[in-house]
């Protein structure tokens, strides 16, 4: 399904946010141990946009993460960042903002990385492993699904599941 027939039909935009607020409800049940959810433990999850805020689409993302983490009884503190590729091309920007975030976060320890749509998961794939080493990724809205993001994406599933049920 296209962005294009999504902005064409209202209804199929709500219809979709509620799979996104979904799917961040149940990869947030497989990313945190759930024992640990009455513990007084503060989690840190870092939402890297690929647009600007104020941008409605990623408005309506941030708002069904915020919703999800709120139906939740954890307490999540989370870090937001807007690549702002919609306006600037993600080529020139890359370089910079590994720089700006290897600064702001060099520090800090996440639970988790949300992403949403291609720009920001692309950015992370690369530079993951220099910047967040080992923190898992939660992505939504991709279009452009590249060759090893379904290996990926299944590993790191694998892993979660192996940690919570062994």
């Amino acid at each position: 399904m296209h962005l294009f027939y999504l902005f064409k039909h209202p209804y199929t935009i709500s219809k979709y946010l509620r799979y996104i607020y979904l799917l961040f409800i149940i990869m947030g049940s497989l990313i945190i141990n759930t024992t640990a959810a009455h513990s007084s433990h503060k989690y840190k999850a870092l939402v890297i946009h690929s647009y600007h805020q104020g941008f409605s689409w990623t408005d309506n993302i941030m708002a069904g993460i915020q919703s999800g983490f709120h139906e939740t009884d954890l307490d999540v503190e989370l870090c937001v960042e807007y690549m702002d590729t919609k306006r600037h091309q993600p080529d020139k920007l890359f370089t910079h903002l590994e720089k700006i975030y290897r600064s702001k976060y060099h520090d800090q320890q996440f639970d988790v990385i949300i992403v949403s749509d291609d720009n920001a998961l692309n950015f992370l794939l690369k530079r993951r492993d220099k910047l967040f080493p080992g923190v898992p990724i939660v992505f939504c809205c991709i279009n452009q699904v590249c060759d090893n993001l379904f290996t990926i994406f299944c590993s790191i599933i694998q892993y979660k599941f192996s940690i919570k049920f062994f």
